[in-house]
This record gives structure tokens, sequence and C-alpha cells, in this order.
């Protein structure tokens, strides 16, 4: 019994995923189209927003019902269309990746060689040193120092003037934002950050200051052939307010555009891009001024 059980949960994962990777976002499906990739939006549907649908290939009125359903409850402009964005929220790649809250809290380095203290005052015994962009474990905090963990729990103490528990780290490698406050890690986002080697985005820590927030507004500079160009943008967002780089979104870019190898070839110059979902979020979100991290 457990052996058959166990097939039919091996047919059903596969089943569904399977489904899932094989979408291509990059058409769009709308009443009146038909075949096999209409199949699988139909069957994602039936198992996302329990649709019920027929699973017959033809894009008829329920399936537009239930896409236009599924796109209300996913804050998705309700067309009935499956374009990038609606293909993308169906196959599991949102936009905007929030994390439950757990019983860690976070804290991250802000100085290169920064020291470890084996207790909470400056007097105290250099036992180690960590680098530049490095997230630790935070037990507790005694006045001006954490209480941390390091190398597989090993417990010592950094001062605050070198540490931040409410911050966006931008990981270049990983084309990754991700936003902490108090120490839980919230939520994250794929980015395309500036073209490498020709407009990286600099590293290193930086202060986000939302009285330099701008909604509604364009953003104009010059391209390497030296033609200029003017960019709409919903929210601006300036973090290196002397070199004009900051978070935006970035809706003239492909929805599939937001992967970890863009910014090799395709990348920005020199700001985050971001979906524009998840720029309006960091927009709104509650802080008066929080730090940013910058790393390769």
């Amino acid at each position: 019994m457990r052996k058959v059980l166990f097939f039919i949960f091996i047919i059903s994962f596969c089943f569904y995923n399977c489904y899932a990777l094989d979408l291509d976002c990059s058409i769009s499906l709308s009443a009146g189209s038909s075949g096999s990739d209409v199949e699988k939006v139909q069957t994602l549907l039936n198992m996302r927003n329990k649709c019920g649908l027929m699973v017959d290939g033809v894009f008829g009125s329920r399936t537009f019902e239930c896409v236009k359903d599924f796109q209300k409850k996913n804050n998705i402009e309700a067309d009935g269309v499956v374009g990038p964005i609606t293909c993308n929220y169906l196959i599991g790649n949102t936009p905007v990746v929030t994390y439950k809250n757990t019983r860690f809290i976070y804290g991250i380095v802000l100085g290169d060689k920064v020291n470890i203290r084996s207790g909470a005052n400056i007097n105290s015994k250099v036992i180690n040193t960590t680098s530049f962009g490095k997230i630790l474990t935070v037990s507790s905090k005694s006045g001006n120092w954490y209480k941390i963990k390091y190398d597989n729990g090993k417990i010592g103490y950094i001062n605050d003037d070198f540490f931040s528990t409410s911050f966006i780290l931008v990981d270049k490698s990983a084309q990754k934002l991700y936003y902490f406050s108090d120490g839980i890690r919230k939520w994250s986002t794929n980015v395309v950050t500036g073209m490498k080697n020709s407009h990286d985005t600099p590293t290193g820590f930086y202060t986000l200051n939302k009285d330099n927030f701008v909604s509604k507004t364009y953003l104009s500079g010059y391209n390497d052939d030296f033609t200029r160009y003017n960019s709409y943008v919903d929210y601006w967002m300036p973090f290196i307010l002397s070199s004009g780089i900051g978070f935006h979104d970035a809706t003239w870019r492909d929805y599939n555009q937001f992967n970890k190898d863009e910014y090799i070839n395709n990348g920005s110059h020199g700001c985050v891009n971001m979906h524009h979902e998840a720029a309006q979020k960091l927009f709104n979100e509650s802080f008066s001024t929080i730090d940013v991290v910058v790393r390769d």
C-alpha cells in the first residue's frame, strides 16, 4: 500500500512540476487560443485556483473567467490574458517572495575585517574578524554590542557601528535583493544590476533615505553609443546621490529578464532594476532611512 501511495505521489508531483516547468512564459494566451499550452494553463489554474476546468486545450469563456479571478487574487491586472506576469505567477515564479517569521534574528557586517570580541566592550579580547556583507545570527543586544554566532555556533560580540539588523542586501552574484527589518528576513526579489565590467553597480555600504524618493518621474542619461535615454518610472529610490544610482521599476524589461545572468550582457547603467511590484513594495515600506549593502 505504501508503495502505491508513494507512486501516486510521484506521478502527481511530476505532473504538476513538469507542466509548470514546461509552460513557455514568453508567449501570450487569450480567449480563442488553443493547443497544448492552453492545456497546461488549465491544469495549473485547476491546481492553483480550484477552477474545475475541463482540460481540453480550448481557451473559452470559463478559462477566461478563471484567469481573471486568479489575476484579481494575485493583484495582477485582470484582463483575462495569460501574459508573462500571469504565466510566471501560475508556475510559482512570483516577483516578490515573502518569508515566514522565524525565531532567528539576522544582521549584516558593514565593514571589512570587523573585529569579533570575547565580550561586550572595547577592551575585550579580539577572538576573530569577519568580512563585509557577511550575514550572522544574532542572539541578543547589550548597549552598543550585538551577541552573535559565527563559525558554526561560536559566540562573539560586534559593535553596532559595524553591524545592522535593518537593511537591504543587493547580492550581485545571485541578482537578488533581500529586505530585512529588525533582524527578520521579510522578502526578496530578483533584480538586474549594472552591466558587468561596464556599468557595475558599486559595491559598498550606503543609506536609503525616504526623503529622496520620487514617484512618477523620468530618468535621463546617455547610452554607450552617446544616444540619450529618457525612461519613465513609477518609483525612484536613489541610494548613491552623487552618481544617480538607485532602485527603480523597469517595466521595459521582459519578465523573464530578471534572472541571475541578464546583467552580464544586458545590465543597467548602474541602477538596480526591479519588477514593478517589488519596487512598489520597497517604496511603501515603513522606514525613514535604512542601510543598503551591495556585495559581489
